[in-house]
């Protein structure tokens, strides 16, 4: 567009300079003709052939330069493309509708709904609906044989008992109690104690599911966990032979001014009369003999534990939690 208007205002310069020789035909005027530069006596000769006048002064080969640049101008102007075009050029082999061998042709724009191919390079885009309905994928080998277990209804406590592993082993007794609120549920524990208010959660919440829980301890369950492991159903609470089994009265630093170590002085003895009473309800045991127990650190191996009452049976196999 721009290259034609500058053709235009060209063509309107040369109209003025035409209609200026006009104005000074006759005969004085011949000599002030012949003055002006060639360009504007072969356009006057133009027009006024146009006009039906003949001037033998202007040359054939100068009007056919004319024509020949005009008929250029228009040529070029017309291999022009518009910027703003909507449409794609047609690509070609080898290039595109240009004739530029090495220019990439553009391609349309894309549909929104247009699926990318499975093969291509680019990922599959899904929705978050299609997201949601894919199957968990365990992230180990461990986690995918504990789901299996768990499905077993067979729940572990391993490690230290603190508010990380006490959220895991809640919510997989909760979530067995609403898939069946009957069959048993067995809790393996391996634990050498910890927190004592996250093993207090664990304890209200077997004490609030409606199956029974069985546990099982093997390796250890000292401290915390040994309290766990006395909670269990009565009749159904095991250790394997190379069980280990051990109870004390809770650990407290305490530290402050006076009165501070007063307050958390006495919260320190109302957690070891809580953890007493506990004991002493699952073990039939007087509370003489359970401070007795408790007053420093207690070990004892499966058959003492059995003796003791926090477990009822020691056991080999399997087939023999029943």
């Amino acid at each position: 567009r721009t290259f034609m208007f500058r053709v235009t205002q060209a063509a309107g310069r040369h109209v003025a300079r035409l209609r200026a020789c006009d104005a000074l035909r006759g005969g004085p005027r011949a000599a002030t003709l012949a003055n002006l530069p060639r360009d504007v006596s072969w356009t006057r000769g133009i027009a006024g052939n146009a006009g039906g006048e003949t001037h033998n002064n202007v040359s054939i080969q100068s009007v056919a330069v004319g024509a020949a640049a005009v008929a250029a101008a228009a040529a070029m102007a017309s291999s022009f493309e518009p910027r703003t075009r909507m449409e794609a050029p047609k690509a070609t082999r080898g290039g595109s509708s240009t004739g530029e061998p090495g220019s990439k042709p553009a391609s349309a724009p894309e549909p929104k709904d247009a699926k990318p191919l499975v093969g291509g390079g680019d990922r599959e885009k899904h929705s978050p609906s299609e997201k949601n309905n894919k199957p968990p994928v365990a992230k180990s080998d461990a986690e995918l044989f504990y789901a299996q277990l768990l499905s077993q209804r067979r729940v572990f406590l391993n490690g230290r008992v603190d508010d990380k592993s006490a959220h895991g082993l809640i919510g997989k007794l909760l979530f067995l109690d609403q898939v069946d609120p009957e069959t048993p549920i067995v809790l393996y524990i391996n634990s050498g104690g910890g927190v004592v208010t996250s093993g207090l959660a664990i304890y209200d919440v077997m004490e609030h599911v409606r199956p029974p829980v069985y546990t099982v301890c093997v390796g250890h369950a000292e401290s915390m966990a040994a309290v766990l492991l006395s909670a269990g159903a009565k009749g159904h609470r095991y250790a394997l032979p190379n069980a280990r089994v051990m109870i004390h009265q809770p650990h407290h630093v305490i530290s402050g001014q006076t009165t501070e170590i007063l307050i958390k002085s006495k919260k320190a003895e109302r957690t070891r009369r809580a953890l007493a009473d506990i004991l002493q309800k699952h073990t039939d045991k007087s509370a003489a003999e359970i401070a007795d127990a408790l007053e420093r650190d207690t070990y004892m191996s499966a058959k003492e534990a059995v003796a003791f009452g926090i477990v009822d049976k020691e056991i080999v196999g399997v087939g023999e939690i029943a």
